[in-house]
């Protein structure tokens, strides 16, 4: 679960003047708490903090573009999401960005997107 080493290490990465925490939002896949995630990091990161939620699944459905997409994702060093497709799109991130990823409950072992984000020289988190 969450943490006070998830905290310590997001406050300090999350120190520029004004830092952005990204969460995904998916229909589809949605963190069931998100009110409640977004209350407590809110509550637990410096007020400098802003916390965003988005979705990245809008060019499958022909809302934008994947152009769109890939620009969002390239403005992204903090993402949290839920296990799924929408991780992907960590490829177009900064290097050195960081992933949380919240992992279904059942789930057990390693998962492609740590793999793929430690390849990309990220920091990874997972959490069930």
């Amino acid at each position: 679960g969450w943490n006070s080493t998830f905290y310590i290490n997001c406050r300090a990465v999350l120190k520029d003047s004004a830092p952005t925490l990204h969460i995904i939002d998916r229909p589809r896949r949605r963190i069931v708490n998100l009110d409640m995630l977004i209350e407590t990091l809110k509550n637990v990161l410096p007020p400098n903090v802003k916390v965003e939620t988005f979705d990245f699944s809008g060019a499958f459905s022909g809302k934008w573009s994947l152009t769109d997409d890939i620009l969002k994702a390239r403005n992204i060093n903090f993402l949290v999401a839920a296990h799924g497709g929408g991780i992907m799109n960590t490829i177009f991130m900064p290097k050195g960005s960081h992933l949380v990823e919240i992992l279904p409950l059942i789930f057990h072992g390693s998962t492609f997107y740590k793999a793929l984000v430690i390849g990309l020289g990220f920091q990874y988190w997972g959490y069930d």
